[in-house]
């Protein structure tokens, strides 16, 4: 599979919060401006 961002192929990882696909870079919600995370201010 690949990267849902930066398309690399390879091991990823599912975002348990917006459900798509992601390479340990950028797995972290704010590295991929997670849609599924809202920031309480």
């Amino acid at each position: 599979m690949e990267c849902d961002l930066c398309l690399q192929e390879g091991e990823v990882f599912r975002c348990p919060y917006c459900t798509k696909y992601f390479c340990s870079k950028h797995i972290q919600p704010e590295t991929h401006n997670c849609e599924g995370v809202t920031l309480d201010q």
